[in-house]
């Protein structure tokens, strides 16, 4: 597969969205807005960003390790994954409890 100029922009677009949010949320995490722990992939986020770019829409990705920039890569909803880091019933997997990390 070759990749179009549009195509190597798009994966360096998702490569700066997937560093920007893990970024983010180490922060927030290390703040301890929030409990439990993170994975982030920072230093990984050209894998998932183009990787993803050559999947169809109907492949499934299934990641065992740092998954944040895989489901992010795929068009995840980054609101439901920011709701999902507080606990909150609107998150990606409806926000199940989180402990406080202490």
């Amino acid at each position: 597969m070759t990749l179009t100029d549009t195509d190597q922009l798009d994966i360096y677009e998702t490569l700066l969205t997937i560093r920007t949010s893990e970024t983010r949320m180490v922060a927030h995490f290390k703040a301890r807005e929030f409990g439990g722990h993170v994975l982030p992939c920072l230093g990984q986020e050209a894998i998932p960003a183009a990787f993803s770019k050559v999947l169809r829409p109907s492949d499934y990705v299934v990641t065992g390790h740092r998954g944040g920039g895989h489901y992010i890569a795929r068009g995840g909803d980054l609101d439901g994954l920011w709701a999902e880091y507080y606990g909150k019933a609107t998150g990606a997997m409806k926000g199940g409890k989180r402990s406080s990390g202490e």
